[in-house]
C-alpha cells in the first residue's frame, strides 16, 4: 500500500470547521491535535448512564458488591485493552478504523463487518436516547417524541461537523461530569449502606463471570471505532501515548461508573440509573439529584454524536466499495488520490 506524497505545508489551523476528509485518508501534513485530548474524549463518551447501568449486573443477580467490584475492575481493564490498542492503528494508517478492514475483507466483502458494526452503533442510541429523554421527563414531563427529534438532531449536527467539535465537546463535558459526580459519589457513599438490599447477597462463578463478561464486553464495543478519533494525530504520535490515554480515559470512568452502579444497586431496593442518581443527590441539597440528571443528557447526546459520525463513516464506507465517493467539501491542501481504493 501506498500513501498519497505528502506535501510540506504550514500546520492545519486549530480553528473549529467541518471536516472534509470524510473516509479519506488525512495526509500527515494535515494531522493535528494533542495525543492527551484521546483521554477526556473517551473518558466523556464512557460517562454516560449507560455505563452505571452495566453496573447493576452483579447486584441483579444476589452478588456482594465487593464480588461485583472486582469483576467490575478485571472485566474493564480487559476490555479496554481490546480497544486502547487499536486506537494506535489511527495516527499509523489515517483511516476510519472500518476502511482499514478492507484489508481484511476485501473492498465489498468489508460490508459484512460494516453491517454488524451498525447494528452496534444503532443499539447504543437507541438504549442513549431513551435514557437522555426519561431524564428530562423529571422536569419536563410530557411526550417524548419531540426530546428524541431535538436530541438526535443535535447528535448529527455535531456528527456532521465532524471530528475536532466532537473531540471539543467531549473534552468540555469532561470538566462538568467529574464536578458533578464527585459530589453524588460522595453523597451515596455517605448515605447508604452497601449490600442492604440484596438479600443473601454472596459469592456466585455464574453471576461474577456475567458481570465481568458485561464490563468487559461494554469497553471491547468501542474497539471498532476507537481509532477513528485518532487518526487525525501526528503519525510520529508514540504509540505508548496513544495507547495509555486512551485506556486512562475509557478505563477510568467505565470504573467510576460501573462501581457507583454496583454500589446503588447493592443500597437501593429497585435501582433505576436516573431515580437512583435524583434520589441520592437530593439528599444532599434538594433539587441536586434533579440537576446531576439533567447534566447527565449533554454527556449522552455527545456519544450519541460520536455513534452518529461513527455511523456515517461506515455508511459511505459500504457505498464506497460500489460507487466511488468523494467529499463534496475541498480542504485547502487535498490529498491528489483516493487513498482508500488501495485497499480494494
Amino acid at each position: 500500500m501506498n500513501t498519497p506524497p505528502e506535501r510540506p505545508t504550514a500546520a492545519s489551523s486549530t480553528t473549529l470547521k467541518v471536516e472534509t476528509r470524510s473516509i479519506d485518508y488525512v495526509p500527515r501534513h494535515e494531522r493535528h491535535g494533542k495525543v492527551w485530548h484521546q483521554a477526556p474524549f473517551w473518558f466523556t463518551g464512557n460517562f454516560v448512564l449507560t455505563t452505571m447501568v452495566t453496573g447493576f449486573t452483579g447486584a441483579a443477580l444476589g452478588l456482594s458488591l465487593m464480588y461485583a467490584i472486582l469483576a467490575i475492575v478485571i472485566g474493564v481493564c480487559l476490555g479496554t485493552f481490546a480497544m486502547a490498542f487499536h486506537a494506535n492503528q489511527g495516527p499509523r494508517m489515517g483511516l476510519p478504523q472500518m476502511v482499514q478492514s478492507r484489508a481484511q475483507f476485501g473492498l465489498r466483502g468489508a460490508i459484512v463487518p460494516f453491517i454488524a458494526v451498525v447494528f452496534v452503533y444503532i443499539g447504543f442510541n437507541v438504549f442513549n436516547v431513551i435514557l437522555a429523554t426519561d431524564a428530562i421527563n423529571t422536569v419536563l414531563p410530557g411526550e417524548r417524541a419531540p426530546w428524541y427529534a431535538l436530541m438526535i438532531i443535535l447528535a448529527v449536527i455535531i456528527a456532521v461537523v465532524g471530528h475536532d467539535l466532537l473531540h471539543t465537546v467531549q473534552r468540555w463535558l469532561t470538566y462538568v461530569m467529574i464536578s458533578v459526580f464527585t459530589v453524588l459519589t460522595v453523597a451515596a457513599l455517605m448515605s447508604l449502606q452497601a449490600d442492604s438490599a440484596v438479600v443473601g447477597a454472596h459469592f456466585s462463578w455464574s453471576a461474577f463471570l456475567i458481570q465481568l463478561s458485561a464490563a468487559a464486553g461494554y469497553q471491547i464495543s468501542y474497539a471498532v471505532y476507537v481509532s477513528d478519533y485518532s487518526r487525525y494525530l501526528p503519525h510520529t504520535t508514540p504509540t505508548r501515548s496513544v495507547v495509555t490515554w486512551t485506556y486512562l480515559g475509557a478505563a477510568g470512568s467505565a470504573l467510576w461508573l460501573m462501581s457507583l452502579g454496583a454500589f446503588l444497586a447493592s443500597a437501593l431496593p429497585s435501582p433505576d440509573a436516573i431515580a437512583s442518581v435524583q434520589a441520592v443527590g437530593n439528599q444532599v441539597i434538594p433539587g441536586f439529584g434533579t440537576f446531576t440528571v439533567l447534566i447527565a443528557v449533554p454527556a449522552l447526546v455527545g456519544i450519541m454524536a460520536v455513534n452518529c459520525y461513527g455511523a456515517m463513516l461506515t455508511g459511505i464506507s459500504a457505498i464506497d466499495g460500489f460507487i466511488s465517493i468523494k467529499p463534496r467539501l475541498k480542504s485547502e491542501s487535498s490529498a491528489s488520490a483516493w487513498w482508500p481504493r488501495s485497499f480494494s
